[in-house]
């Protein structure tokens, strides 16, 4: 019996021996990860690699943000942490310690206290260089690499509380952007303009700097018709473009971004009414406009918002420079013409209508659809084609008017001729053709294109008045007193449509001597 016990005993302290040497040979991991705003991440994986067996251990973090791990072997381990989301957050070598020193083999990941690499430009302003340049900030990293298997990357430990609050705050506000981010992009996208409104002034808010935003924002608000806050959004992109030290760089570009900011500012005040300050923000354009073609776009929009805030003489100077600056577009001849018509310069207006005429359908002849190969390098302006035929009408049409107003008949009707096919409303050339003939003493003509007209728009009430006194003028002038009867159904469809029109006295006293 004693032998037995004594047998007993020595196995029970051989076991103990052994599990002692075993345990010299074990180690248990535990570890916590907290995200950019310090909140605990649940389900990440961190795995352990033994870099001398190639074991693989595999955890995974709880609701709280934690993981463990027992009997991993002690040795040197390749260990990398990863979000539930497949993005990488910790990768690193770290000894795996035994039980003596379990303390050594804890891992804090907190995401919240790591110093941002990116720009903080966005988020602070000018100062962000200045504050990103700290010595604290670096403080962590070094006290980090002299201890890696202590702090793997928790430098919160060697920070102050109010540098570890301020690293927070700054994480979060990268966290929230981050987030938005995306959201911003898919209304943009789908056009959903209120979301889009709503997020990007959620967005900008926490990243006040960012230019971008701003623009975005300005678009945003001229689609919903919002066209002054608009212009205060388009300024603050202005204002934070120079913090855009890669734009900044490229003076070339930096100049061109500059330029559309002010054109699409101006064009929200432009909207808004404020013609003096769109007028402001065109002059600021083009003084930074190096490309021809920019430069038009930016000219041609001063032209007009110069004639509409009262100036017409610098109206027609900046449109003179616009034709200047890219003489192929038409819209500058338009305008510039209309201009023109407005103050009496008519002599000045035709040639303004005659040379954008000719180069428009110059321009239309050498695009011809038929004669020109879809697939060749003319093709783009094949679809300009309707607009420029338009653009052609209006131009005849106000050519013509010109004419009229200088009192040469001949070449007023030449050009509301030519103006019928190609006006957008046939109608109103028609109706022109007929005034002009009338005045001239053609009532016959007249007589027939008001007809024209009325064909083209039945509601066209004053070519009903004009054709009615054509064909009694026609009549008196061949000593017929009696009125045809489609001259009277022309004057009483007149005062069907318009009783109160300009005409409508002069209608009833021809109705009432033609005894109707």
């Amino acid at each position: 019996m004693t032998y037995l016990k004594h047998l007993l005993l020595g196995l029970l302290l051989s076991g103990l021996i052994m599990a002692q040497g075993m345990g010299k040979n074990l180690g248990q991991v535990e570890g916590e990860v907290l995200d950019m705003r310090g909140r605990p991440i649940a389900g990440a994986s961190a795995v352990y690699t033994n870099l001398t067996t190639g074991k693989v251990y595999t955890l995974f973090t709880d609701k709280s943000g934690r993981f463990q791990g027992l009997g991993l072997i002690v040795g040197y381990y390749r260990v990398k942490i990863t979000g539930p989301d497949g993005k990488k957050i910790y990768s690193s070598t770290r000894t795996v310690f035994a039980e003596d020193h379990r303390d050594l083999n804890a891992v804090q990941v907190d995401l919240s206290l790591l110093p941002a690499k990116a720009s903080l430009v966005p988020f602070k302003g000018p100062s962000a260089a200045d504050l990103q340049s700290a010595k604290w900030r670096d403080l962590a990293g070094e006290r980090a690499a002299r201890a890696p298997a202590l702090t793997p990357i928790s430098p919160g430990k060697y920070l102050s509380p109010e540098h570890q609050a301020e690293l927070r705050a700054e994480n979060s506000a990268i966290a929230d952007y981050n987030e938005l981010y995306p959201q911003v992009q898919t209304a943009l996208k789908e056009q959903h303009w209120p979301e889009a409104l709503d997020l990007l002034q959620q967005i900008s808010a926490i990243a006040p700097f960012q230019w971008e935003l701003y623009q975005n924002l300005g678009t945003v608000q001229s689609f919903l018709g919002r066209y002054a806050e608009a212009a205060e959004s388009f300024e603050k992109s202005l204002q934070n473009l120079p913090l855009d030290e890669k734009v900044k760089s490229q003076p070339q570009k930096f100049r061109a971004m500059m330029s559309q900011l002010l054109l699409e500012e101006g064009e929200a005040y432009s909207a808004a009414g404020n013609n003096d300050a769109a007028v402001s923000c065109y002059q600021r354009a083009a003084e930074l406009d190096s490309d021809h073609s920019e430069r038009y776009v930016t000219l041609h929009h001063l032209c007009v918002a110069q004639y509409n805030s009262g100036d017409s003489d610098a109206a027609i100077r900046s449109c003179q420079k616009a034709i200047a600056a890219d003489p192929a577009r038409l819209e500058s001849y338009e305008v510039l013409g209309q201009i023109q018509m407005n103050v009496a310069m008519y002599e000045e207006a035709m040639h303004t209508f005659e040379k954008g005429i000719d180069l428009a359908e110059a321009d239309m002849r050498s695009a011809s659809p038929v004669r020109s190969n879809i697939h060749s390098n003319s093709s783009p302006t094949l679809s300009t084609y309707p607009q420029r035929r338009s653009t052609v009408g209006r131009m005849l049409l106000s050519a013509g008017n010109a004419y009229f107003q200088m009192s040469q008949y001949d070449q007023a009707a030449k050009m509301f001729v030519r103006a019928v096919p190609l006006h957008p409303y046939p109608a109103l050339a028609y109706f022109n053709l007929c005034a002009v003939y009338f005045d001239s003493g053609n009532l016959k003509g007249a007589a027939e294109a008001c007809a024209n007209a009325i064909a083209d728009d039945p509601s066209m009430a004053d070519a009903y008045y004009v054709r009615g006194a054509a064909l009694m003028s026609e009549a008196a002038r061949h000593g017929t007193s009696k009125a045809s009867e489609s001259a009277t159904a022309a004057l009483q469809k007149y005062l069907q449509l318009a009783s109160d029109g300009i005409y409508a006295a002069d209608a009833r006293a021809l109705l009432q001597e033609a005894g109707d």
